[in-house]
This record gives structure tokens, sequence and C-alpha cells, in this order.
């Protein structure tokens, strides 16, 4: 059984097992600010992997979190758990849509790698309409 505490990020209560880290942070793309979950190993291990995962339709990467218990893999396996925020609770994946979300998940993997995630071992994974 792993010892938990709760951070509050965005206002709600973040499940955080011992040996992670869970912060909130925005990134700007193209003059838009958007915001995104980090639970990560702690200590931070060089070159660790990372698991894009993005949140059902009108939830939170912080509810996604909790639910989907990704905090615990993150202190068992040692990879960067990332869930990003969709602009108005809803991902654009259709051709007519805006291409924002595409630049902001670049602009993160790009962010991340510079953090000292492994370029090579990046998986992107969704919930529901995510």
């Amino acid at each position: 059984m792993l010892a938990v505490s709760w951070n509050t990020i965005n206002g709600t209560p973040v499940r955080t097992p011992a040996g992670t880290q869970s912060y909130g942070q925005t990134l700007t793309v193209n003059g838009q600010t958007r915001h995104y979950l980090v639970i990560r190993p702690d200590p931070l291990p060089a070159s660790a992997p990372a698991l894009l995962l993005l949140h059902p339709l009108n939830t939170s990467p912080e509810l996604t979190a909790n639910f989907t218990y990704v905090a615990d893999f993150v202190a068992t396996q040692g990879f960067w758990a990332v869930l990003p925020a969709a602009e108005g609770g809803a991902w654009k994946g259709e051709a007519t849509d805006s291409d924002a979300d595409k630049r902001f998940l670049t602009a993160l993997i790009e962010t991340l790698v510079a953090q000292g995630v492994d370029a090579e071992r990046i998986s992107l994974s969704g919930y529901s309409s995510g």
C-alpha cells in the first residue's frame, strides 16, 4: 500500500503518493494560455518516459488523475504523467477544427523534453473523448 498525500491543484485535491510530486503548470501557445497537471517521480530520474493522458469531455486533468490512479503507476513505474487541459473542456480532433490542440500538445512535448523527459519514450492516451 502506498502512503498518499493530497495536493490541491486548480481547486481540486490530487492524489500524490510518496515518491512523487504533483503540480500545475501553464503554457502559452499562440497567445493562448492553457494549464496542465504534472505527476512525476521524486527524486527525478534522468531521461524518464512520459505519458500524456487526455481527460474526458467536460472534466479536468485533476479529476482524471484521481479516477485513473495514474499517480500510483508513476510511483511504482517511474514515468512522468502529464495531463493537459482541453480548451473549453473538449478536445478538437476533427479536420475542420482549429489546430490549437495540436500546437499546444506539440509545445507541451517540447517543454517536457527540455525538462528531462526522454523524447523517444513519450506516449499519448486518452479517456473517453480524450
